[in-house]
């Protein structure tokens, strides 16, 4: 068997050992290194060499280039949460559904408003790792009310981190932000292909949604036996004065007129944002402003420390031969090659476990490599960032333990709907999003 192959059994098992010991509840940044460590074995590699170097550089280089980026981003959604401007947000929407209470399909709109909610403060810039934390507590009421399953509570990833984060065109997240240090375009990119997909994954989302509420409603599933755990569950209930709507949206729609208006960088656009955020709502900031950093800092490590560790291991495994024979096995694939690029993305990242260190490694090694090709840097952009965004939600996805953690919800109550809304669909829209390329939609 020859070193290549030798490589790549080598990549599988240390993908398989990542997945493994991912559902035994260890953390990624433990288990990245010891995945990291089977496949340079198996490479035949000087393990501690490359542990101190490969891996080690690219965990430095992704906090290096993305540090500002989710403090700034975490310290924001600390504020929308301390001042009740999220509460408010979500609040206001989920009041459109009591007023809707009599309603046939009543379970099926308590579902979407969590996805509404999801969706308006991911585009207003609030980090997904602060979403779940925001809108919890809020989505519990409002499902035992209407005595909604709990575990269609993962259906709210639609408005999370679906077509909100890699096809909305001009939206603050790290995964539409990162192609931009590679290609040399900005948030906006490829605008037409990036709303016809969103608009299409919207409504087969939905669909699933509607039909899942439907079988509910069929076999009688109400909020328990899945909403028991978080019943009993301690949630940290905050306490606000219920804001005006405008003054709630305006400091994410100066993030999103700073960073795609005035082509500002994202840690501009951020700061500017907190800036208003601290001026529009001084009174409920400043007694609490010590508090917002400090918690905003500590998610902003979480958060990031674990991304660093999914990328170390992917930039391990493109550092390896069997990596390289599965690159260069890339020319082989009949097609064009947009065909080539969703594949090859969406394999990274599931590689990772993780969209944004997926997209990092894949814009990194194989940016040049389909601008050489002949596709343009916004249908690069554009079609990357979705194909970093399906198989990135493989079970070991740590965005995903993190949510069914808080949540108190296992994956094999809730997972279905992430397979579904991401794995499937995402993958699906990036697939189409090649061929709408291929008529010269961009």
């Amino acid at each position: 068997m020859s070193v290549e192959l030798i490589s790549l059994a080598g990549i599988l098992l240390g993908v398989c050992t990542l997945i493994f010991l991912a559902f035994r509840g260890y953390p990624i940044f433990v288990i990245g290194s010891v995945a990291s460590v089977i496949v340079l074995l198996f490479s035949g590699m000087n393990v501690l060499d490359a542990l101190l170097g490969t891996y080690m550089d690219s965990f430095s280089e992704y906090i290096s280039n993305y540090f500002f980026i989710f403090l700034l981003s975490s310290i924001f959604g600390r504020m929308m949460g301390k001042t009740g401007a999220a509460q408010s947000i979500a609040y206001k929407t989920s009041r459109l559904i009591r007023k809707k209470s009599n309603e046939k399909n009543h379970k099926f709109l308590v579902v979407m408003s969590l996805v509404i909610i999801n969706m308006v403060l991911t585009l207003g810039g609030v980090s997904l790792f602060v979403v779940v934390f925001t809108v919890v507590e809020i989505a519990k009421e409002l499902f035992e009310e209407f005595d909604v399953p709990w575990k269609m509570y993962t259906c709210g990833v639609l408005g999370s981190s679906s077509f909100t984060s890699t096809m909305v065109p001009g939206n603050p997240a790290i995964i539409n932000i990162i192609p931009t240090n590679y290609l040399g375009t900005n948030t906006m990119a490829a605008p037409l292909l990036g709303m016809i997909c969103a608009v299409v994954t919207f409504l087969l989302g939905s669909l699933y949604i509607l039909l899942e509420t439907k079988k509910n409603t069929k076999n009688q599933e109400g909020f328990y036996p899945t909403g028991q755990k978080i019943k009993e569950a301690a949630l940290e209930k905050v306490t606000f004065a219920e804001q005006p709507l405008v003054k709630c949206l305006i400091p994410s729609i100066v993030l999103i007129l700073v960073l795609n208006v005035f082509s500002a960088s994202a840690v501009i656009a951020l700061t500017a944002a907190c800036f208003v955020k601290i001026v529009l709502f001084y009174k409920e900031l400043f007694p609490n402003l010590a508090e917002v950093f400090k918690m905003g800092g500590e998610n902003a490590m979480s958060a990031i420390v674990s991304i660093c560790a999914a990328v170390g291991f992917g930039s391990v495994v493109a550092s390896v031969p069997g990596y390289q024979l599965v690159i260069n096995s890339l020319d082989s694939i009949p097609g064009p090659a947009i065909l080539q690029l969703v594949l090859s993305f969406n394999v990274i990242s599931a590689v990772t476990g993780s969209s944004s260190g997926g997209a990092s490694i894949a814009f990194s090694t194989l940016g040049d490599h389909f601008t050489d090709l002949g596709l343009s840097p916004q249908v690069i952009h554009r079609v990357g960032v979705m194909s970093s965004n399906g198989l990135d939600s493989l079970p070991h996805s740590g965005a995903i333990f993190n949510t069914l953690n808080i949540t108190r919800l296992t994956h094999k109550q809730a997972y279905k709907n992430y397979f579904m809304l991401t794995v499937v669909l995402e993958t699906g829209m990036s697939l189409f999003a090649g061929i709408l390329t291929l008529f010269g939609i961009v």
